[in-house]
């Protein structure tokens, strides 16, 4: 509910992983809002040319989006990957960490690309155990096709 009106009605899991509109995005959870324009659209993805370079994500709303529409991607940070070494694979960004915040058995941790876009991501501390992570090191952040979730711009 924002100014007295109702933004969405879903399930929990829907409003946090589908949200309706911006608000709602910036109000549950820890997401990462990437401004972007569609640049292409394929058979099966979209590619959107975000704050941090081309993103590409799987079609399930294909009809919603042409070419040069202004976008919103919702990335959660619980749904981005982290490694030492890149992988090769599609959505991944090089970042150095800036800061990270112990939240019980998670781990807040608050890295930036290349191009000085700020990212977070909230990983079990287990997971994070396995990489060094340094401010002086450099990182790859990863996620799946299917992770972000696309707005209309200003919706």
């Amino acid at each position: 509910m924002s100014k007295g009106r109702i933004e969405q009605i879903a399930t929990a899991q829907e409003i946090f992983r589908r949200p309706a509109n911006r608000f709602v995005a910036e109000f549950v959870g820890s997401n990462n809002i990437l401004n972007g324009s569609v640049t292409t659209i394929a058979e099966g993805s979209i590619v959107v040319d975000t704050n941090i370079g081309d993103v590409t994500v799987s079609v399930s709303q294909d009809d919603e989006f042409k070419v040069d529409d202004q976008v919103e991607m919702v990335i959660s940070a619980d749904k981005i990957e982290l490694s030492s070494q890149p992988a090769g694979s599609i959505n991944e960004f090089r970042c150095s960490l800036i800061s990270e915040e112990f939240i019980g058995s998670i781990i807040g941790l608050l890295v930036e690309t290349t191009n000085g876009f700020e990212i977070k991501i909230q990983k079990p501390h287990h997971e994070l155990e396995l990489h060094n992570l340094t401010e002086e090191g450099t990182l790859w952040l990863s996620w799946k096709l299917d992770t972000p979730y696309l707005l209309p711009r200003n919706s």
